[in-house]
């Protein structure tokens, strides 16, 4: 969900990969920080600086991709709403 960006860090993750990707806000208030992290040796696989505006772009590109938002729970959105 795009809405709720101001609230960083945002962190993600796809089926199967074993993988994470977090948004982070950068030491300069105007970037972002991208990580996309490997799960088991903590190794950060690709990382970008992107411009704080264009997160929504990036997080809509990764969700089209299959990755979906993790609350502090560390479930998905969508295993909240099976659990209730």
């Amino acid at each position: 969900m795009t809405e709720d960006i101001n609230i960083l860090p945002l962190t993600y993750r796809k089926v199967n990969t074993g993988l994470e990707l977090t948004f982070s806000q950068a030491d300069d208030g105007h970037f972002c920080d991208v990580s996309i992290i490997r799960l088991k040796s903590g190794a950060v696989v690709r990382s970008h600086y992107i411009l704080l505006s264009d997160v929504p772009q990036w997080i809509g590109v990764y969700e089209s991709d299959g990755w979906m938002r993790y609350n502090l729970n560390r479930k998905t959105e969508s295993e909240q709403v099976d659990n209730q």
